[in-house]
């Protein structure tokens, strides 16, 4: 197994979104463009960069209202932009699900899924804004 990144094809990033009266066997999925920005009830921010294929963790600095809610966890490469291969769930509501480039030993994992506290929103960042 070769552990130079740049030999890493990019592949289309898709969003699984299952319908109230989706079939277990059925695939639904919706090729996602653009930018956007998800905080999750810990505070943290996730960057995607759909068309570059990358996502940044912004660690949340100030802890959550709800005392139910842990202050947000140190993870590896927080701030780091990662390579996004895989959105496995991004929906309000529930906890993100996406598979990363892997921070671990190549030759033992091919990637790394994170997980995130529940997802309060998620916004598309317009063109003008992604500067900013």
């Amino acid at each position: 197994m070769s552990t130079d990144d740049s030999e890493i094809e990019p592949v289309p990033i898709a969003l699984f979104l299952p319908p109230a009266d989706w079939e277990v066997g059925r695939d639904i999925t919706v090729p996602l463009r653009g930018r956007y920005v998800v905080t999750t009830e810990s505070l943290s921010r996730y960057e995607i960069d759909c068309d570059l294929g990358l996502v940044t963790r912004l660690r949340g600095t100030t802890d959550s209202d709800d005392p139910e809610v842990l202050p947000a966890a140190h993870l590896r490469r927080d701030g780091e932009a990662l390579k996004l291969l895989r959105v496995i769930v991004l929906r309000c509501g529930v906890p993100m699900v996406v598979d990363v480039e892997t921070l671990g030993d190549p030759s033992v994992v091919a990637f790394t899924r994170r997980t995130t506290t529940y997802i309060q929103s998620i916004s598309f960042v317009r063109e003008n804004e992604a500067d900013n």
